[in-house]
């Protein structure tokens, strides 16, 4: 199992891959310090369950991918790419939606936009850009349970009937 999934994530790192390309140029370390600056304003604040620049990862691949925080967990642990993205092996745990909003709330709304616009400078110094678009998705659902009142599904036969 763990030799076919090495073999897809060696296939994956042949293709070009905006996600690795980024990983590879923004300095993290950056974006790290400034992220402990803007936390440690406020002394109250505790321990974070997962180092600040996964977490930060995190919400780049909610925004890119317009997803809630419960989506976000789920796409970490559904897609190799961005567990990769993440620095997660197939084995280690992902960030869950707790520690996603718990990041947020702790970086609050002007932290989280400081740390925004410092990402989005390092990815214009590097010839990025982030183009927006849509991506189709599928989502199944059972169908509603539709119930009829005697009178009207004898009606509803009678024209389905004709």
């Amino acid at each position: 199992m763990i030799h076919r999934l090495e073999k897809q994530l060696a296939r994956l790192i042949k293709v070009e891959d905006a996600l690795e390309k980024i990983n590879a140029e923004v300095d993290w370390q950056s974006l790290y310090f400034m992220i402990r600056w803007i936390r440690e304003m406020d002394y109250s604040l505790g321990r974070l369950p997962w180092d600040e620049i996964t977490l930060f990862k995190a919400t780049l691949l909610q925004d890119w991918n317009n997803l809630s925080d419960e989506e976000t967990e789920y796409m970490i642990n559904d897609r190799l790419t961005f567990r990769r993205f993440l620095g997660l092996d197939f084995w280690e745990q992902a960030p869950d939606k707790k520690a996603m909003r718990l990041f947020k709330e702790q970086m609050g709304e002007g932290g989280m936009k400081e740390l925004f616009e410092m990402f989005e400078w390092q990815m214009e110094s590097i010839g990025l850009m982030k183009r927006e678009g849509i991506l189709v998705d599928v989502m199944f659902a059972e169908p509603p349970n539709q119930r009829y009142l005697r009178g009207k599904s004898a009606k509803i036969k009678r024209a389905a009937v004709v």
